[in-house]
C-alpha cells in the first residue's frame, strides 16, 4: 500500500474510478487504430493510386505495426491508470492516489477533521444508469479542494465520509 495506517485507523471505503471511463477511452484508441488501416486500404483500392504509391507495401506494413504498437501501449496505460487510481477513506484520513502515466504517482492526503463540505455530482443518462460521477471535498483553510472525477458510487462515498465526520 502507498500509505501507512496510523494506530487505531481502519479503512472505511476503498473506491476506484468507474470502469466505463476506461472502456470509453479504450474504444477511442481502438477507433483511432482503425483510421490508418481504413485509409491505406482505400488508397490501395483505387487503381490510379498504385502508380503514385509505387512499391510501398513494406513501408505500409512497418507503419501499421508501429501504429498498433503505439495503440497497444496507450490501452496498457489506460488500464494501468484505472487499476492504480484509488480513493481510500479511513476513519481519520481521505487518501487520493492518482497514477499519472506509467512512472508518476500523486498521493494526496486529507484529514477527516479538515473536511468542510462534500458534494457529489452525477451528470447524464449513462452516468446515472451506471452510478458514477464526481466527488468534490472542500477543506478548511487554504488547502486545495479534492476533486475526484469518474468515481464509482459518489453518493455512497459522500455518505460514508459524512458519517466519519459525524463520528469524530
Amino acid at each position: 500500500m502507498a500509505f501507512k495506517l496510523e494506530e487505531n485507523e481502519y479503512i472505511v471505503i476503498f473506491a476506484r474510478r468507474h470502469w466505463f471511463m476506461s472502456v470509453l477511452r479504450t474504444m477511442m484508441v481502438l477507433f483511432t487504430l482503425l483510421i490508418p488501416i481504413f485509409l491505406l486500404s482505400l488508397a490501395y483500392a483505387i487503381p490510379e493510386s498504385s502508380d503514385v504509391l509505387g512499391n510501398t507495401g513494406l513501408l505500409s506494413i512497418i507503419f501499421l505495426v508501429a501504429w498498433v504498437f503505439i495503440g497497444w501501449n496507450a490501452v496498457f496505460v489506460i488500464w494501468t491508470n484505472h487499476f492504480l487510481d484509488v480513493l481510500v477513506v479511513t476513519n481519520l484520513h481521505i487518501v487520493d492516489i492518482e497514477q499519472i502515466g506509467l512512472w508518476n504517482r500523486e498521493i494526496s492526503t486529507l484529514q477527516i477533521k479538515n473536511v468542510q463540505d462534500i458534494s457529489s455530482k452525477v451528470v447524464g443518462l449513462i452516468a446515472s444508469m451506471l452510478n458514477y460521477g464526481d466527488l468534490e471535498i472542500q477543506t478548511a483553510g487554504n488547502m486545495n479542494n479534492f476533486i475526484v472525477k469518474g468515481i464509482q458510487s459518489p453518493d455512497l462515498i459522500r455518505q460514508k465520509i459524512n458519517s466519519q465526520i459525524i463520528v469524530r
